[in-house]
């Protein structure tokens, strides 16, 4: 939510990381885009969150909605419209006698610094948790209402509330025992209003059903659109909203197929339903291990990215190349995914290296260890045809011996001559193998490889 500030304590602030992890291996730090987001803390949420806890239940604590990107245990918002802010916090209550959690949500008038302490208002739900929570303009009359994903005891209840003249009023509600729900909001239309997009999977059949969430007298419904035979479990759902193409904003929907394959499916809303931008028999769209869109070269456009092994030998949790693909934003038979790039990643070496443009989908890279220092040797063309040398990047370790012995000095002016880059860690250097005429056939020399050479993790 654009306007949201969330207020992320000392004390129940953790390390989130974005989604599952990404690259291809799924637990390794060094994976190209794995992100972390540091707590936030400073003495006045401390200030926040010591006063809630003195004028809330000692036998509550703080719950973090699954959606936590999005909403904090407690947030600071404007619900009302009249730019004067709320103190919105979500806490929970173990009862252990009667196997009933209950989930609260406590609503506080802020002025200054400080809540005040006569302000309190409180709605309390049986629940075991908060799979979403946001603060959204449901019917554009310029005020936020509060919306609340609970689930309880396999049930899937949905609230809205509103907030007007220090009051609380539940407005529509839904709940559910046939569906599992995963709910997101976003501004598909780019108008200033978010529309609500859901998925709702069958808990017999599996089917997912793409749904439009809108409010009707005082219930939640569902416009449904399409269905998916293909989702493994929403609890493994991953939604990234942002433009899709460069004229259109949607959702990159990135779930676990039934063979254990991750998908990405792009969703958009047009003429008042959500659509599937895609095949889902598109093979680009697959992967066999996590790989998260984002925009790749900086264009504020997403990307598709799809795992190539073919283009080398390196083990998976070692080194690969990923292709970055862009939708062409039209749909049906007319639908296309273009190549933005092909990245080589080495996650042990902590490099990455733009595939020059001539060089795509005609490539191999060999990774050879040695004990002195590793090389990854760069070809044209493909492995069961003829492969022509072009370059390698030789990666030294910084602790290594080589770099130490004085009487070496000839076999250092060689290996060392061109260096990429040099930190800490290693020494990475560039060493032309082909003739001078053929490398720049390809706009490949130390200059331009030294410009598509970068570090994954500073």
């Amino acid at each position: 939510m654009k306007s949201n500030i969330k207020l992320i304590l000392l004390f129940c602030c953790f390390f989130i990381t974005a989604g599952w992890t990404t690259g291809c291996k799924i637990e390794s730090m060094k994976s190209p885009e794995k992100l972390l987001e540091k707590p936030v803390t400073n003495e006045f949420n401390n200030k926040i969150y010591n006063d809630i806890r003195k004028l809330t239940p000692i036998d509550t604590t703080f719950i973090l909605p699954k959606n936590a990107k999005e909403v904090g245990k407690i947030n600071k918002v404007d619900l009302d419209g009249d730019q004067s802010y709320e103190i919105v916090a979500f806490k929970k209550k173990i009862n252990e006698n009667q196997d009933v959690n209950s989930i609260y949500m406590y609503i506080f008038e802020y002025e200054g610094d400080s809540i005040l302490d006569d302000s309190e208002k409180v709605v309390r739900i049986s629940g075991d948790s908060i799979k979403y929570a946001n603060f959204i303009d449901v019917d554009n009359d310029g005020k936020k209402e509060i919306i609340l994903h609970v689930s309880n005891k396999g049930f899937e209840n949905i609230y809205i509330y509103d907030y007007t003249n220090n009051s609380i009023k539940k407005q529509a509600e839904y709940s559910t025992l046939k569906y599992a729900v995963k709910l997101n909001f976003y501004d598909y239309q780019g108008n200033g209003r978010d529309e609500g997009f859901a998925i709702l999977q069958d808990r017999t059949s599996y089917d997912a059903i793409i749904a439009k969430m809108k409010i009707e007298g005082n219930e939640i419904v569902f416009d449904k659109f399409e269905t998916s035979k293909n989702i493994d479990s929403l609890d493994k759902v991953d939604i990234i909203n942002g433009k899709v193409s460069k004229n259109q904003n949607g959702s990159m929907v990135v779930y676990q197929n039934f063979d254990g394959s991750i998908v990405t499916q792009i969703i958009i809303y047009k003429d008042g339903k959500f659509r599937r931008a895609l095949s889902g028999d598109d093979g680009k769209l697959k992967n066999p291990n996590l790989v998260k869109p984002q925009d790749i070269n900086g264009d504020r456009v997403l990307e598709i990215p799809k795992i190539e092994y073919k283009y080398s030998n390196g083990t998976p949790k070692d080194s690969n190349v990923i292709a970055w693909y862009l939708w062409n934003g039209k749909l049906e038979k007319d639908s296309k995914l273009n190549l933005v790039k092909q990245i080589f990643y080495s996650y042990n070496y902590n490099f990455m290296l733009n595939i020059p443009k001539k060089l795509e989908n005609q490539f191999l890279i060999k990774h050879k260890y040695n004990t002195n220092k590793n090389t990854f040797e760069f070809y044209q063309g493909e492995e069961e045809g003829y492969l022509e040398p072009l370059f390698n990047i030789v990666v030294v370790a910084k602790n290594n011996d080589e770099l130490e012995v004085k009487g070496k000095a000839q076999e250092q002016q060689e290996v060392f001559s061109d260096i990429l880059l040099e930190n800490e860690d290693y020494m990475y250097v560039y060493k032309a193998i082909a003739d001078k005429n053929i490398l720049l056939n390809y706009n490949v020399d130390f200059k331009s490889v030294k410009k598509m050479f970068h570090i994954i993790n500073k």
